[in-house]
């Protein structure tokens, strides 16, 4: 057996992925109205159309965790990603009541970010965990990598976020009055506004001309393209990078209802990290030196 990694859905990891690399994924939830629905249930579409009913989302339990530890747990242990602390503090907290309650060894980690950046830290430690590497060294990927992803994302507009707390209203209402679009970055847990831009088109530049100001040249890209209801435009801005640089991994991830319950439904961006961990092997032939070559450190 090999160590299970465990993530919540805002992670929003497609089900093949997840699939394909053995990741667990105990959805959110998401009240509308009196009824509540678990992460994914219901259509993006459906719930902004039912929003005026309002809503409230809430992570999962300690006892959903610990159903998915006893299902697909391994006895070389669990590592549990979750959404960022300070952004749904009952996710990671539900996390940590589970690992204290089942007889396991559980590693739960803070991803302190969200949706695609939470989902290429979750990969990244489940292509350890599927090559049998042991808990400790999946739980140190898991910080590698956070330690390096970003989030950046282009909004409609800053409402929805101020709504939940994310960012002052007095920002959002300023946006509102000057007519731009908003972009955001996920950093350390909080939700960050920078400078933003006066089109949906310009609004996607900046997003791409961050992503380039970070390239610390050979290194390997590993990224995510995000949307709520705009897989186009995720595409588009995947296809812009793929010109650039080839990713050693990309995917596509749509938010979950309970994310864009806190987003808007007008959001696409890109997360990212840069993995420059590489070896320098020396190869002799006929006792001469020949030239170094990189090596990578990690296979995926």
């Amino acid at each position: 057996m090999s160590v299970t990694v465990i993530t919540d859905s805002v992670a929003t990891i497609p089900a093949e992925l997840a699939a394909d690399l053995r990741i667990v994924v105990v959805p959110e939830r998401l009240t509308l109205g009196d009824e509540t629905y678990v992460d994914g249930q219901l259509s993006l579409e459906e719930v902004v159309a039912r929003i005026d009913e309002g809503f409230t989302t809430s992570g999962p339990s300690p006892g959903d965790f610990v159903e998915a530890i006893e299902q697909h747990g391994s006895d070389d242990g669990v590592l549990i990603v979750t959404v960022a602390r300070e952004l749904a503090s009952s996710t990671f907290d539900a996390a940590h009541v589970a690992a204290r309650m089942i007889n396991q060894r559980v590693n739960v980690h803070d991803s302190r970010t969200a949706a695609g950046a939470q989902g290429l830290i979750v990969l990244g430690a489940a292509r350890l965990a599927r090559d049998g590497r042991p808990l400790e060294e999946v739980t140190s990927e898991a910080f590698y990598i956070g330690d390096r992803v970003r989030l950046v994302a282009r909004l409609d507009d800053l409402n929805w976020l101020a709504r939940g707390g994310h960012v002052p209203y007095l920002a959002a209402r300023a946006g509102d009055m000057v007519g731009v679009k908003p972009i955001v970055e996920v950093r350390h847990g909080r939700v960050h506004t920078l400078r933003p831009a006066l089109s949906l088109e310009g609004a996607s530049e900046r997003l791409l001309d961050i992503w380039r100001s970070s390239d610390p040249g050979d290194a390997r890209l590993h990224i995510a393209g995000l949307h709520a209801l705009g897989e186009e435009t995720a595409a588009e801005l995947l296809d812009a990078v793929r010109a650039v640089v080839t990713p050693a991994s990309d995917f596509i991830g749509h938010f979950g209802t309970v994310m864009v319950m806190h987003s808007g439904p007008g959001l696409t961006g890109l997360a990212w990290w840069w993995d420059e961990r590489q070896l320098l092997v020396t190869s002799n032939s006929l006792g001469r030196a020949q030239s170094q070559h990189p090596v990578d450190c990690l296979t995926d």
